[in-house]
């Protein structure tokens, strides 16, 4: 597996591969296992059916909602917008396919506002996926 990651202002992308010291640590990536089985509800964290609909949901906002904006990356998107009161944070996470990625604008200090175009869907979903289309070429 890989985790993907940009350093503000610089302009690039990393790819930075992950391999834990121990299979266990990560049997959810390509190529690893456990020697000794788990057993199937251990691994379930919420139930097929709250997973289903958090899942459409978020293919919902992308499809009709404030995250159209990042259409066009692949068929299978979802993701969720958000903006402070005040326009002073904005995010967006999102998945697709193999990928699952956040952006966040805004000041840590909160000393200035994003102004009106500081939104979500304005600033931090074109971000998004411009990453994602670098990140999903690159792995």
């Amino acid at each position: 597996g890989h985790i993907v990651y940009s350093v503000k202002n610089e302009g690039k992308i990393f790819p930075s591969p992950v391999a834990p010291d121990y299979p266990e640590d990560a049997i959810f990536l390509p190529g690893k296992s456990t020697e000794k089985p788990e057993e199937s509800s251990s691994l379930q964290m919420i139930s097929p059916q709250a997973a289903y609909v958090t899942l459409e949901m978020l293919k919902t906002v992308v499809t009709t909602g404030t995250g159209q904006g990042v259409l066009g990356i692949s068929p299978h998107l979802g993701g969720k917008t958000g903006t402070t009161n005040g326009n002073t944070d904005a995010w967006f996470l999102g998945v697709m396919s193999n990928l699952v990625a956040g952006v966040w604008v805004g000041y840590d200090d909160h000393s200035k506002t994003l102004g009106g175009g500081g939104t979500g869907s304005g600033m931090a979903a074109p971000i998004w996926k411009t990453m994602m289309q670098v990140a999903s070429s690159v792995l």
